[in-house]
């Protein structure tokens, strides 16, 4: 929550590279900064992603522009026998991806082993752009964009995807690296990053980039998933990125648009994705509902009978409303009070992945995993919500500790994720709409 120290670390971190780009580039200190957050061979491993999430909200929340790609391999890889491992893990890999916010996504060899139509389908279903510029289905075309254009700020990043190897079907790398450039070029892209998922690794890569110009940055998948993200090499005007350990700290490049600042690989960072970076909540809950069953409802024919009892950090709006009722009423006015009731016109108000962001503290450290509670005693996206867990205040002598005044953006990119908000969140819009009189603002009295 907002009193995390963890919190402090990600915005130092991501000030830290600010200050970097700005010593590389004197114009950089008008701009916004953009930058480039990179996964490769995360392999259905879930550790860090939640974390991950909020180094990037963080980094967005100091006004930063930032596209998230990755290389591949975001699925288990196979089985002895050859197939797919756990088959419930793409999706959620996928899920993920689309709740962080991930642009575009090479898939690899991992990816592809129940067959690229299957990907494909797993990928429209939850919303994630692929590309593979080279790569060709069963029925000899292709199952995924050849590439695609990001906006970045005022500019825009073209993205292609190349994968070689592994027995799959795909036509010349360097061909299709070309046609790529060309066409992204001619739709305006000022900068091309290439995703390139290759058997040869690094040494291939560097050979296709011989032939290829034009290409700026190249995120490699299928390399060493150990070590920290780093600039791996250069190929002429290319910088080459490896992710390492993708799981245990985020690599973020800056983003140099050709013709501005000197020459040489841009500014690179590395932020270790520690216990102390708090969990986003977004991504945390879906990890929440794979990991552990939510508890069964009373009411529902057949169901076990749940635990007699749950402890709770979260005291409920019943408890803040005893000493903060201006605060309280003014909430009452707001969207926040009528959460649930959006869940209930939509018949969604059982559905587990929804609730976590509807009510206070559903699935989180001490709070309630039972649906029957949370939407009782917890409806509504409450106090504690942004304020963090209230039963510590409630309890303490010294009213200054347990729960945070002060709510940074981050809170809210938790549940305003790119997979459930209309465009992009605008923080300073969205605070006005939820402050008044008695909570943010003087009272009118």
């Amino acid at each position: 929550m907002a009193r995390n120290p963890g919190l402090r670390i990600v915005l130092s971190a991501v000030l830290a590279g600010a200050v970097a780009h700005t010593a590389r580039d004197p114009t950089a200190a008008t701009q916004p900064r953009a930058a480039l957050s990179y996964t490769a061979g995360l392999r259905g491993h879930v550790a860090g992603l939640a974390r991950r999430a909020t180094v990037v909200d963080g980094a967005r929340a100091t006004g930063s522009d930032i596209l998230q790609l990755d290389a591949g391999d975001l699925s288990p890889p196979s089985t002895p026998e050859g197939q797919p491992g756990d088959q419930r893990r793409p999706a959620l890999m996928l899920a993920a991806a689309a709740r962080m916010g991930i642009d575009v996504v090479t898939p690899g060899e991992t990816d592809l082993v129940a067959g690229p139509e299957r990907f494909a389908a797993l990928a429209r279903s939850a919303h994630v752009t692929v590309v593979a510029t080279n790569l060709l289905g069963h029925n000899g075309k292709r199952p995924f964009l050849a590439h695609h254009l990001v906006p970045l700020g005022a500019r825009s990043v073209g993205v292609f995807g190349l994968i070689e190897g592994w027995n799959l079907r795909t036509t010349d790398p360097v061909a299709a690296a070309r046609e790529a450039v060309v066409a992204l070029k001619a739709k305006g892209a000022s900068l091309i990053v290439g995703l390139f998922h290759l058997a040869g690794g690094q040494a291939r890569a560097t050979e296709i980039l011989a032939a290829v110009s034009g290409v700026n940055v190249v995120v490699l998948g299928h390399a060493s998933t150990e070590g920290a993200p780093r600039i791996a090499g250069v190929a002429g005007q290319t910088s080459i990125v490896e992710a390492g350990d993708a799981t245990s700290a985020a690599g973020v490049l800056d983003v140099v648009w050709p013709g501005t600042g000197t020459p040489g690989p841009p500014p690179h960072h590395v932020t270790p994705l520690a216990a102390s970076v708090p969990e986003q909540l977004g991504v945390g809950l879906l990890l929440q509902l794979d990991a552990a069953p939510i508890l069964p409802q009373r009411k529902v024919p057949g169901a076990q009978k749940a635990p007699a009892f749950e402890t709770w950090d979260y005291a409920s709006n019943d408890a803040c409303v005893l000493c903060h009722a201006p605060a309280f009423e003014q909430w009452k006015t707001t969207d926040h009070a009528h959460a649930l009731a959006t869940l209930i016109r939509k018949k969604r108000n059982h559905d587990a992945a929804c609730l976590g962001c509807h009510s206070v503290g559903f699935l989180q450290p001490g709070g309630t995993r039972s649906l029957e509670t949370a939407t009782t005693f917890f409806a509504n996206v409450g106090c504690e919500s942004c304020h963090g867990p209230g039963v510590g205040h409630v309890r303490s002598v010294d009213k200054k500790k347990g729960t945070a005044r002060k709510v940074p953006e981050t809170v809210c990119l938790g549940c305003h994720t790119a997979d459930q908000t209309l465009g992009p969140f605008e923080y300073a819009k969205a605070v006005k709409e939820i402050l008044g009189p008695g909570h943010g603002a003087p009272s009118s009295k």
